[in-house]
């Protein structure tokens, strides 16, 4: 997103082998598009808002980018997407998504999302502004988690095969306190999810979902790292990154394996074990896979850094020799 250069939604692209070497040039190894800012038209729709990024699922040579934005005429928060074809280097397509709630199928807004809540018993929220997780495929269907931007928003659980019309599976369970963030993994059968609460409430909440049978774990408060939480499979493997945020920055970033094993929520069976921490490393972290390697970026600053990850694990007294530097 980069509205404050007044170029509104930029889609960057550029060759990997070019972008950890020393003599990189944004202005050579660096295509930029521009998607869209405030006041354009996207899939017939002018936005009222700047055009918010996502999600990027890769699906063979297309990769869709999944974005958000206010309408004009209708006031309201919708859910699109843009494909662009990686073999030609241009966007083909854009359309709204449509959300399937138990055959009900209509334009995926933030009014359709707050029906969900209503009719499945839940709070409704009052800030339109809609979230999406990374993307999870799973016996092949491509499964997220949707949260409204605001205070009491539990977060829903979709699926879609064709990134078209995505289908309401579950609300998250044990997250009336949600808030801004519910991110999710997929690993065996199971997905996990970690949520944000909201403001000024210390620790996320952890709960998993068994995909084969609607079974649900009871929640557990991770209590070291209350935000930007974020899932990764590695090496057969599934990882949380974690942030502790507090009133005047946030201070570090955690990496923890997950716990898969039946029932994993008490005392020594946490469901998950941190095995290293990560020092100023900003916010707004994302990550990609590819060749057995994990690239990772940051924003620092107002500036996005990019580079590898590569996974170390540490002694408990290592890691948790943190908490006695914070006095």
């Amino acid at each position: 997103d980069t509205s404050a250069s007044g170029m509104g939604l930029g889609f960057a692209t550029f060759p990997l082998e070019r972008a950890l070497s020393d003599d990189f040039d944004y202005k050579k190894d660096v295509s930029l598009h521009r998607v869209g800012g405030i006041g354009s038209t996207f899939a017939g729709y002018k936005s009222r808002t700047g055009l918010v990024p996502q999600s990027l699922v890769l699906m063979g040579d297309l990769l869709y980018l999944v974005l958000g934005f206010e309408m004009e005429e209708e006031k309201q928060w919708g859910l699109f997407v843009n494909i662009y074809d990686t073999t030609k280097g241009e966007f083909i397509d854009e359309y709204q998504l449509n959300l399937d709630y138990k055959g009900q199928v209509s334009p995926y807004t933030f009014e359709s999302m707050n029906e969900i809540y209503e009719k499945e018993g839940y709070p409704k929220s009052d800030w339109s502004q809609m979230l999406v997780s990374h993307w999870n495929e799973y016996k092949g269907e491509f499964y997220t988690t949707i949260v409204i931007d605001s205070d009491h928003s539990s977060g829903i659980i979709f699926k879609t095969k064709d990134f078209k019309t995505i289908e309401f599976v579950d609300v998250v369970k044990g997250n009336l306190e949600g808030s801004c963030e519910v991110a999710s993994g997929i690993f065996d059968g199971k997905m996990y999810i970690a949520c944000r609460q909201t403001w000024a409430v210390p620790y996320l909440v952890f709960i998993r979902y068994d995909l084969e049978t609607g079974a649900w774990t009871n929640p557990y408060k991770i209590e070291d790292g209350n935000s930007r939480p974020m899932f990764f499979v590695y090496h057969n493997e599934i990882f949380l990154f974690n942030t502790l945020e507090e009133p005047f920055g946030r201070r570090y970033s955690n990496i923890s394996k997950v716990r898969t094993i039946k029932n994993a929520h008490n005392g020594k069976n946490a469901p998950i074990n941190t095995i290293a921490t990560l020092f100023e490393c900003g916010d707004h972290h994302v990550y990609c896979i590819y060749n057995d390697k994990i690239y990772f970026t940051a924003t620092i600053q107002s500036r996005i850094h990019f580079g590898e990850l590569k996974l170390k694990q540490f002694s408990p007294e290592k890691v948790n020799k943190k908490l006695l530097d914070l006095f």
